[in-house]
């Protein structure tokens, strides 16, 4: 609403940015600074503390933070509040799975944090990293000293998740914090009902980062970052503040604000479950048409095809799914990732099942 006001204010913008509300992509108007009344991300006391107080309640967390620099902003401000607020006697390492983004390990580097790598018992590629409760315990108990924290991808990439109730439970009995990266999962609230609720607050991690722009109509780069431990509120929007711009972006703050109003007034539920039906059919008949799925629990809003069994190769698979005019999230040498929601519309599964 403030926005909308100055925007038809025709104020004098004799402030940054230099476009002063006028350009070619027509959304330059929407673009601000931290003027009088349009408050401050990195210590906010109006407009953007209600807007994230308006996020905190939807998900449940006991602090939810913005994010305009995407979930790679909110990992490293995960690693360096679980740094801060290290238990005693705790190393400077962090046992992580090994399909870790390289976001972690870039705040690893920044931060002097040493990973120790957790290992699944069944290895199955680079992107899952199927731990379980028991191996997290195994792992644990063989450091010599306990690591500040354990963190964990879920879901993945392919949209597998290990059981984070019990990785969680693991971790309270050791008294290290959890930390998930949700990049891939900020919808999982919003999924229908017989699905449960899967988000890693819910599930009892101490922090998680979430891309609000890869699973809900948010733009690139918007992002929240999920508290649910006192301890690691105080000084998170300093964290944040280290490993973002000063000049954060006023579009994408209220891509995010609108995301969260999205979901929160179900359109977001209703969606979900038109692509959660959709792809289910087009699961079963993928499978008739020779793929393979990923092992595990999977994210109904992505489907995840293995080709390799069929011959295919991945320059020709690709080629083939964009003649029938279909983009995918991803191919590697032997599988592809497709990822929708309910802006995508029943053309678009229309147009993957005459090319599957």
């Amino acid at each position: 609403d403030f926005i909308d006001y100055y925007r038809q204010s025709g104020m004098a913008r004799l402030h940054m940015p230099g476009h002063k509300g006028h350009g070619p992509l027509g959304c330059e108007a929407w673009d601000l600074t931290e003027i009088q009344g349009a408050d401050d991300l990195a210590d906010p006391s109006g407009i953007l503390l209600e807007s994230e107080n308006n996020a905190t309640a939807l998900f449940g967390s006991r602090h939810t933070f913005y994010s305009t620099g995407g979930s790679s902003q909110c990992i490293k401000a995960m690693l360096y509040l679980a740094l801060l607020h290290k238990p005693a006697g705790a190393a400077a390492t962090v046992l992580a799975g090994r399909n870790a983004h390289k976001a972690f390990v870039h705040g690893c580097a920044l931060l002097g944090l040493e990973p120790v790598w957790l290992w699944p018992s069944q290895p199955d590629g680079l992107c899952t990293c199927a731990i379980t409760g028991e191996d997290l315990e195994r792992a644990l108990a063989a450091q010599s000293q306990l690591p500040l924290a354990v963190y964990i991808t879920a879901p993945d990439y392919l949209g597998t998740s290990p059981d984070l109730a019990a990785l969680a439970e693991v971790c309270r009995h050791w008294g290290v914090p959890l930390l998930v990266d949700n990049a891939h999962g900020a919808h999982l609230p919003f999924l229908p009902e017989r699905y449960g609720n899967m988000h890693p607050i819910e599930s009892g991690a101490s922090m998680c980062a979430d891309s609000l722009h890869k699973t809900l109509p948010a733009m690139t780069g918007g992002a929240l970052l999920h508290i649910s431990q006192e301890r690691f509120a105080g000084d998170a929007k300093s964290m944040m503040s280290v490993f973002g711009s000063t000049s954060p972006s006023y579009p994408i703050m209220l891509s995010c604000e609108r995301a969260v109003a999205y979901a929160a007034g179900g359109a977001a539920r209703e969606g979900f479950e038109r692509t959660a039906r959709s792809f289910d059919a087009l699961r079963c008949f993928a499978l008739q048409k020779g793929f393979a799925l990923p092992l595990g629990p999977s994210d109904p809003a992505k489907l995840s095809l293995c080709f390799a069994a069929r011959g295919d190769q991945a320059g020709e698979f690709g080629a083939h799914l964009r003649g029938y005019g279909v983009e995918p999230e991803y191919i590697s040498g032997s599988a592809c990732v497709l990822m929708a929601d309910g802006e995508n519309d029943a053309r678009d599964f229309e147009r993957l099942r005459a090319a599957l």
